[in-house]
């Protein structure tokens, strides 16, 4: 499977130790959330992904797939990701 880019939200703000969980991955606070992006390879790295976040102890909110860096660069010339991606999954 070709690389993919993924966005997590988990409740709450991370604390800067929390981060360091997520190496090569951007983490930015969303009030009230966290926002963790990640360039995921195949299904097996988003699970192990996932698994991270709930062995944290983390509460998931959503996982949505962004669109890819170079499918946003041929479309708007710049190569910057837009919010909104090819499909989001809220969870409850």
């Amino acid at each position: 499977m070709a690389n993919a880019r993924y966005e997590l939200r988990v409740a709450g703000c991370l604390s800067e130790r929390a981060r360091w969980a997520f190496p090569g991955m951007q983490v930015a606070t969303v009030r009230p959330q966290t926002s963790i992006c990640a360039e995921i390879d195949d299904g097996t790295d988003l699970h192990e992904l996932l698994e991270r976040c709930s062995g944290l102890g983390l509460r998931l909110i959503s996982v949505r797939r962004l669109a890819s860096i170079s499918a946003k660069h041929d479309e708007d010339g710049h190569g910057h990701i837009e919010p909104g991606g090819l499909a989001e999954l809220p969870l409850i």
